[in-house]
């Protein structure tokens, strides 16, 4: 194992040796950045357990250096040290107690599962269940691992929604709130169930939104009564009316715009090129002529196609969209089915697809997670906040 913690004497992490002193100015924060800075370093361990940075020089080694990492070199300009001050330092822990200590005893699924178990209690927070990304359909009781424990040793090209530097708040903030239980393969959250699936597309890749005149965004807006005239309001979130066609844009993208406020010039100049081929294509309605005029005036080449097209491929590569019961634009995990659960768990800034285990088997209790969702109109707390006496134990398996 690279990870420090599989060292020699290095499992337990105390701060110092008897014979080191505390640096200066040392806290937390110091203590983390170092430990990153040691995870993300190319060398291997030396003698006395110190760790090895790729500043030191290679004729003081028994053994060729590897060229540093550029996030290596990224956290040692971003805390300024020097070669010299490197050489012979050991990680420090804030904590004193190891992450978690490797036992080649244990299962794969067992390792992973105390794994996320840790990160949950350190993090105090859902986040890690952003990376559950199931490449095909689940059984009844679930996969040889737990719905809700992300596969670490698989690989989806898929984005994340719910990552650290994302801008939505979901859960309003609020910190996760888990039931202990004797069963390790299941997690007991607080959560609210939002609203369910209604009808959604297949699955989508990014090669669907090079082309704007075959974009599934625009095969959806019929369906999602867009452009009808006049054009229906979007349902009332908790916090507001957004406007519908704003709302139906800003899903494509999980919630990006180029603007912060009024008309996108992003999605009218995506709008104005699909609008363009069907004209060359002779395809053109007079009403949407009349659109592509008014786009034309209305973006006055603010806008940019390409970029709105990049950041929906981004956004729905391996995903789908989908409507839910009550009238809401979403997109999430392309295995998703109809009448699967849209739920906010506290402890997380975006919200997750869950299954009832009764309707594939009924003597189940509990729910599979399918994934992680964007749902228009709740991302940024306005469930948790109106809803919150609907707040329900959830137990994912």
């Amino acid at each position: 194992m690279s990870h420090p913690t599989a060292f020699d004497d290095a499992s337990d992490f105390g701060f110092l040796r008897e014979d080191q002193n505390m640096p200066e100015n040392f806290d937390d924060t110091l203590a983390e950045t170092r430990n990153l800075a040691l995870i993300l370093s190319p060398g291997p361990p030396i003698k006395n357990n110190d760790v090895l940075f790729g500043c030191i020089l290679a004729e003081d080694l028994d053994h060729e250096l590897r060229p540093p990492s550029s996030d290596f070199l990224s956290a040692r300009r971003m805390l300024g040290w020097r070669s010299r001050e490197l050489h012979g330092l050991r990680r420090y822990h804030a904590g004193g107690q190891s992450f978690i200590k490797p036992d080649y005893n244990h299962s794969l699924v067992t390792v992973y599962r105390d794994l996320a178990h840790k990160i949950i209690e350190r993090s105090n927070s859902l986040e890690i269940l952003s990376f559950v990304q199931h490449d095909g359909p689940l059984a009844p009781t679930g996969p040889d691992f737990p719905s809700w424990l992300p596969r670490w040793d698989t690989h989806t090209d898929m984005s994340i929604l719910g990552k650290v530097t994302c801008d939505h708040l979901a859960a309003a903030n609020r910190r996760p709130e888990i039931t202990p239980t004797s069963n390790a393969e299941e997690l007991t959250v607080r959560g609210i169930f939002a609203d369910r699936i209604d009808i959604h597309t297949g699955p989508l890749t990014r090669d669907d939104f090079l082309d704007p005149s075959l974009s599934p965004v625009f095969e959806m807006v019929r369906t999602c009564q867009v452009h009808t005239h006049p054009v229906p309001a979007y349902p009332r979130a908790p916090m507001g009316n957004p406007d519908r066609l704003r709302a139906y844009h800003k899903t494509w993208t999980a919630g990006y715009s180029s603007t912060a406020a009024g008309e996108d010039p992003d999605w009218l100049a995506y709008q104005e090129e699909y609008l363009k081929q069907k004209l060359y294509k002779g395809k053109c309605s007079p009403e949407e002529m009349a659109l592509l005029i008014s786009l034309s005036q209305r973006r006055a080449g603010a806008g940019d196609a390409k970029r709105f097209a990049n950041a929906a491929a981004e956004a729905c590569h391996r995903r789908s969209f989908f409507v839910t019961e009550h009238g809401f634009f979403g997109i999430g995990p392309s295995i998703m089915e109809e009448k699967d659960i849209v739920a906010v768990l506290l402890g997380s800034d975006v919200p997750f697809i869950l299954r009832e285990r009764s309707r594939l088997r009924p003597s189940l209790d509990g729910y599979l997670l399918i994934g992680e969702c964007y749902l228009h109109g709740i991302m940024a707390g306005e469930a948790v906040r109106a809803w919150s006496e609907d707040l329900r134990d959830i137990k994912l398996c």
